[in-house]
């Protein structure tokens, strides 16, 4: 149900297309947020979800046309951490 009422007409923009604009439109603004401007709870969610998926991080970066490193170095992740290194030794199966 939510596909069909995101998909878009054919010849009609989509939603993503929407998305990019505002992208680039507004990067600068946004990149300086990404990079530190949010609070605390914010920085760590994107830290997290950077760290947990590759490919989530990659379309992130990709997105808002951010460096390939671009981290939240700063931003302490105990629970993923403790996740990764829980998977390493086969305890999270």
């Amino acid at each position: 149900m939510l596909r069909s009422l995101l998909a878009s007409a054919p010849g009609r923009p989509s939603w993503r297309d929407g998305l990019r604009v505002g992208a680039a439109m507004f990067g600068p603004i946004v990149v300086g947020q990404l990079a530190g401007d949010f609070i605390e709870p914010v920085k760590r969610m994107y830290a997290e979800s950077i760290r947990l998926s590759d490919r989530w991080a990659r379309e992130f970066r990709e997105f808002w046309d951010l460096p390939d490193d671009f981290d939240y170095a700063d931003v302490a992740t105990p629970q993923v951490d403790m996740s990764l290194a829980m998977q390493a030794n086969g305890a999270g199966q």
